[in-house]
């Protein structure tokens, strides 16, 4: 598994990278049209749109024919769309080419997803944020920086050129760097019904993706609306202010990378609650500070609450049974429409309320999954069934005991001493 760990993890941080220097292209080219905040949400919002209609059409096609031909195509014509955007020259002309470019950019992750969900069982839950470790590398870390730093020494349209070179060197890499298809399961798919049917029956995959829709609401109003706050709310210099995104990426890195090893020592519950607790609390703070120090910190603890979200969520669906290019392409879709319809509220709601203090009314979501996972943990308790299968051992924790504890019989097929003791009582 190495040499595929080796490419896979160079591709996604230099597919990352294109991703994030992207982003600040669209938001610093929006900001030289003169775009008002409810603009520039919409222009991030046509993006996610674009998005989350070509996820699901992403996931069939990365199920059935090549994932790493898909990446190569996708990323051509997202090279091409490239070299269009800084020839637009009105803002909500950039609406159907941000949402054609989003379109393809979500054939580009489904391929990448469908594949490393392949592997990660073989892989184990360390390796679990790698995947979207490193890809957020590139996304929040090295390409906002680099494109900063490009459009300061080359300027704004030469970059995009950069950016979609970039791209077309993706789409030779890809297609050498990504192992063939794997061979997949689709029979007992079509034995069920509906190819949706077994990911909204399975209950953890179902909340997975939920969780990932929320994930993606906040992460697209941080992502798009951040960098304007700071840098018109609180006047800083535009350098400085992509520092503070370059810490959310650097962040959210560090704990896809490296906390791994807390799958296997904290159980589910407990940690799903102090999750959706601190992404509340974080994003009160984001919303209420004004002083640098604490949006600082307040950006880094969202960050390690959103990391270990995704960690928890790429567990659960690689445990599953269902066919991993569906619930590649379902659970980008729902990322990438709660994506859609955090930038497309932010940009509305800004016409009423101050930017910065939405983050506090963002808050609410996380707030109700936590009561809702707690009313969902004690139906789970309060349901009959043995007790290996109740919630208190559905955790991550010591999972050579939960096996252990499943194999009740030895090989002459009788009970082992302890549990016949037990048995006969």
């Amino acid at each position: 598994m190495r040499p595929f760990l080796i490419k896979f993890v160079a591709l996604s941080i230099v597919s990352g990278t294109t991703i994030g220097i992207n982003k600040i292209l669209i938001t610093l080219f929006g900001l030289s049209l003169e775009a008002t905040n409810w603009q520039l949400g919409l222009i991030g919002a046509a993006e996610t749109l674009g998005l989350a209609l070509g996820t699901l059409p992403a996931g069939v096609l990365a199920s059935r024919g090549s994932p790493r031909v898909l990446y190569g195509v996708a990323s051509a014509v997202v090279g091409g769309c490239c070299l269009l955007i800084p020839h637009v020259g009105l803002w909500f002309a950039l609406l159907p080419v941000m949402t054609f470019t989003g379109f393809c950019i979500s054939f580009r992750i489904v391929s990448m997803s469908s594949i490393f969900l392949h592997h990660v069982g073989n892989l184990g839950p360390a390796w679990a944020g790698w995947y979207k470790g490193t890809l957020a590398l590139g996304t929040s870390a090295i390409g906002p920086w680099t494109g900063e730093f490009l459009t300061r020494r080359v300027g704004l349209h030469p970059t995009f050129s950069i950016s979609a070179g970039l791209f077309l060197a993706m789409a030779t890499l890809g297609v050498l760097a990504l192992p063939r298809p794997v061979t997949q399961s689709r029979p007992r798919a079509r034995r069920e019904g509906h190819w949706l049917l077994p990911i909204w029956r399975h209950r953890q995959v179902r909340w997975a993706c939920l969780m990932e829709g929320l994930i993606g609401y906040c992460a697209a109003f941080f992502s798009t609306f951040m960098l304007v706050i700071l840098m018109r709310d609180h006047g800083w210099p535009r350098q400085r202010a992509v520092q503070v995104l370059v810490l959310y990426g650097c962040t959210s890195v560090a704990v896809l990378l490296g906390a791994g090893w807390v799958l296997t020592r904290v159980r589910r519950n407990l940690l799903d609650r102090t999750i959706y607790g601190l992404a509340a609390l974080s994003m009160l703070g984001l919303g209420l500070s004004q002083r640098p120090l604490f949006l600082v910190v307040w950006t880094a603890l969202f960050s390690v609450s959103v990391g270990l979200n995704n960690l928890l969520n790429v567990v659960a669906i690689s445990e599953s049974t269902c066919d991993r290019g569906h619930v590649s392409g379902v659970a980008t879709l729902m990322q990438m429409s709660g994506g859609c319809l955090g930038a497309l509220l932010g940009g509305l709601f800004s016409r009423w309320f101050n930017l910065q203090f939405l983050f506090v009314l963002f808050a609410t979501p996380w707030v109700l999954a936590l009561v809702s996972y707690g009313g969902l943990v004690r139906s789970r308790s309060q349901a009959p069934g043995p007790p290996s299968l109740r919630p208190a051992k559905l955790g991550y924790a010591r999972p050579k005991e939960r096996r252990n504890e499943m194999k009740i019989t030895d090989t002459t097929g009788r009970l082992p001493s302890g549990q016949a003791d037990r048995a006969g009582a």
